[in-house]
């Protein structure tokens, strides 16, 4: 159809190829805008690829501002889709990106069926496997209380694994899941895992959101000497992303150091800053996990250990 259009198909490869690369960088005004032109006009064009490939940025950069509603509302649709249903991988990564969503919003109902679906749809597969790995973390993510027959898959998937994309995340969640059992040591060397594992390059969001959430770890762990660099890099990429629920969150983590500090004055002006112009919901959650950490949680909970991007 795009070559009785070539006008058209001109357009739309300059929108997926802007929206993707603001997205990747940041840039997330640009990638809504770019996305949700382009997915319309892809539809127009009866271009699925496009369509679904443009769709999930929206729904990535949604998710970005905070707007969690929008971006459930929207990867469910493109998870519902009848030319995505038959396409095991493409369906699942849209229920994953909703499963984010509605575990931020503090659903965690609806995002554990969206996860469980995930991992229904693609089937039996290794732990290593990406779109698995995800659907894992996400799962755990989403549950009250670990399972540690998916904890075991996640283990056995990063033995396995040789891809800095799955050993990033899962070194991740895993590490998180140590802290919170007090085993500390586990958990430092996973965490060193993750760090070699995420680069800021290749995903930005995850580069940053791993740091805030190693700085609350190490923080509960009594390791403060170890937390400012991380809450250093944490602002950095996270003010880069303009994500308000995740700057609210990290000031969450910033009050708990300066605290330890005395820096009373440092605290009211981080909360300040990340704070004004949030919405309510933003401002009433407090969390980052990797699926990310969000919210300051009970260490005997799993809410924080996981979330794949």
């Amino acid at each position: 159809m795009v070559d009785a259009c070539p006008e058209a198909g001109a357009v739309l490869e300059v929108l997926v190829q802007r929206s993707v690369r603001a997205w990747r960088m940041g840039v997330v005004p640009v990638a809504l805008e770019a996305s949700g032109a382009g997915a319309g006009l892809a539809a127009a064009l009866g271009l699925p690829e496009a369509w679904w490939q443009l769709s999930m940025v929206q729904a990535e950069a949604e998710l970005d501002r905070s707007n969690f509603d929008a971006a459930a509302h929207l990867a469910e649709a493109i998870a519902d889709h009848p030319w995505t249903a038959d396409r095991p991988d493409l369906q699942a990564q849209a229920c994953l990106v909703a499963s984010r969503a509605h575990r931020l919003a503090d659903d965690r109902a609806d995002a554990l069926v969206l996860a469980q679906r995930a991992l229904a749809v693609i089937g039996e597969r290794p732990a290593e496997d990406p779109v698995q790995a995800a659907a894992l973390v996400c799962v755990l993510a989403a549950l009250p209380t670990p399972d540690e027959r998916l904890v075991a898959q996640l283990e056995a998937g990063l033995e396995r694994s040789t891809d800095p994309a799955v050993r990033g995340p899962v070194a991740w969640t895993l590490g998180n899941l140590a802290f919170e059992r007090g085993q500390v040591q586990r958990a430092l060397a996973l965490h060193e895992e993750a760090e070699r594992s995420l680069r800021p390059r290749v995903s930005l969001r995850q580069w940053a959101r791993f740091a805030r959430s190693a700085a609350d770890e190490r923080l509960k762990a009594g390791r403060v000497e170890e937390v400012e660099p991380l809450l250093i890099r944490a602002r950095i990429g996270l003010e880069a992303l303009g994500s308000h629920h995740e700057l609210a969150s990290l000031a969450v983590t910033e009050a708990s150091y300066f605290t330890v500090h005395g820096c009373v004055g440092a605290i009211i002006g981080r909360q300040v800053a990340s704070t004004s112009g949030t919405s309510s919901r933003s401002r009433s959650s407090s969390t980052v996990v990797p699926c990310t950490s969000r919210t300051t949680t009970p260490r005997s909970s799993i809410r924080k250990t996981a979330s794949l991007v």
